[in-house]
């Protein structure tokens, strides 16, 4: 009884952590990146090859004994992160997402350099908005955002990407490479009364968390494609674009229900006379490319195309056009007809066609962006700026002007630790002339800086700041 005791007690513990051989571990960095030089289509734009080989060649080499599952998944980041694409990704197993749900209780926001609780979503309520979050499990909550930033390969090195995200999405990241546990013990600081605190809190699932912020802050929850009126004195409103996706069921394959909402939005807007209205595009991580021409439809100030090109890698091909697609792989060369030596691409080299619609807004336009507004948002956002549009109020979005990888996504399963990892299929360019004062990233009009104050006061920055411009102040 005891022996079968003893058994059994180091079959959860083994359970619990998949241990690899120096051999599988290996095996699983040559996939990696046999894969991504196979696949990916801008393994190289901010890297070059012999870089990129190196680091793998460095990290296989320093795989001499058995490794954990955990471990590799730290071993292999560099080779995501160093391709400085925020579309590229991994995840660990399956079966350990599962054997580890939790997430951070709380979100942060980086304040005048101060780390600050913003929304509490544990059962203890004294962890108050605006106390300073200094440490997590006895680790620095700095040292634990320069790790993060380290690992969030974000487009081109987007620093401004980096700290947003290891900020505002610390509560997801944190767990995805720290072992966090049923529980979470914080240091933090009472910034009034100077004093230090210390919580040990119950760590929740995201599902728990969405429940909880929704009840406890609802005033707080935007709204995909609602419409305010901000300021009727300045005949000021905005449209809220939290997402790209937008179904009016399963069965709403083309999303139609987003192009009438905000089509609806559009004439309330006219209806209501405004002179002034909003775009806001934050924390808008992208979602599906043919929703950006259903707002374009109603804010172009002059015909309009999206994609300038679209390539995939010739050695990609049937990864992604699977012979399990039918019919597709025969007819993926009549729409990608052009070839080089690396490349299969679609150039439309034809002049914009699309038009905007008889309702169009014409008034004033102004877009609220950060560096979370993302992929299909930052082709939004570059195609507005290409015809001087909007007015861009808030700080560099998190991609980049020229387009991005994106489109679909392969997804490369390594054969012995099953870590999921996410390569995008596309290099796709955004349609727009180029200017002589071209910048990597679309540059704002009016820069945004969250200050204690607004904080404090809980005011929105960015309509503070546009309601001052617009009385003059």
């Amino acid at each position: 009884m005891w022996r079968l005791f003893f058994v059994i007690i180091l079959f959860s513990i083994g359970a619990k952590a998949q241990i690899l051989s120096a051999d599988e571990a290996k095996e699983d960095i040559d996939v990696l990146y046999k894969r991504m030089q196979q696949i990916h289509p801008g393994l190289f734009r901010y890297q070059s090859p012999e870089a990129y080989e190196k680091n793998y060649l460095e990290i296989k080499a320093s795989l001499t004994d058995s490794i954990s599952e955990v471990d590799l998944f730290l071993k292999i980041s560099p080779l995501i992160y160093q391709i400085k694409d925020l579309h590229t990704g991994f995840l660990h197993p399956k079966k350990w997402r599962k054997e580890h749900p939790y997430k951070l209780p709380f979100i942060m926001a980086e304040v005048e350099g101060k780390n600050l609780i913003q929304y509490n979503a544990s059962a203890d309520t004294t962890l108050v908005r605006g106390l300073e979050l200094l440490e997590i499990d006895g680790k620095s909550i700095e040292s634990v955002k320069e790790f993060l930033k380290t690992n969030i390969g974000t487009d081109n090195g987007n620093e401004n990407a980096k700290q947003l995200y290891a900020t505002k999405m610390l509560y997801a990241y944190y767990p995805k490479f720290f072992d966090l546990k049923d529980t979470v013990n914080l240091v933090l600081r009472n910034m009034e009364k100077d004093s230090v605190i210390q919580f040990k809190l119950a760590t929740i699932t995201t599902k728990q968390m969405g429940a909880i912020l929704a009840h406890r802050y609802p005033e707080k929850i935007r709204k995909n494609l609602s419409y305010t009126v901000i300021d009727s004195t300045l005949a000021l409103a905005k449209i809220d674009v939290t997402s790209f996706v937008f179904k009016g069921s399963p069965l709403d394959l083309f999303q139609t229900k987003f192009k009438r909402k905000f089509r609806k939005q559009i004439k309330q807007a006219k209806k209501d006379s405004i002179e002034h209205l909003v775009l806001d595009l934050r924390s808008n991580g992208g979602g599906y490319i043919p929703n950006i021409s259903k707002v374009m439809k109603y804010v172009a100030s002059e015909p309009y195309k999206l994609i300038d090109t679209m390539a995939f890698k010739r050695s990609a091909y049937f990864k992604v056009f699977s012979p399990l697609k039918g019919i597709t792989p025969l007819l993926a060369p009549l729409y990608f007809n052009k070839k080089d030596s690396i490349y299969r691409y679609r150039a439309t080299g034809k002049p914009a066609k699309k038009k905007p619609s008889k309702l169009v807004y014409k008034e004033k336009l102004y877009v609220f962006m950060d560096a979370a507004s993302y992929s299909a948002t930052t082709f939004t956002i570059s195609l507005l700026d290409n015809m001087d549009r909007a007015t861009f109020i808030g700080t560099i979005p998190g991609g980049a002007n020229w387009g991005s990888h994106a489109g679909s996504w392969y997804i490369a399963k390594l054969p012995n630790s099953k870590i999921s990892v996410r390569i995008p299929e596309y290099r796709i360019v955004h349609a727009r002339s180029q200017k002589a004062d071209e910048s990597f990233f679309i540059q704002p009009d009016i820069k945004v800086e969250y200050t204690l104050e607004d904080f404090d006061k809980n005011i929105d920055s960015y309509e503070r700041i546009l309601i001052e411009k617009l009385k003059g102040n």
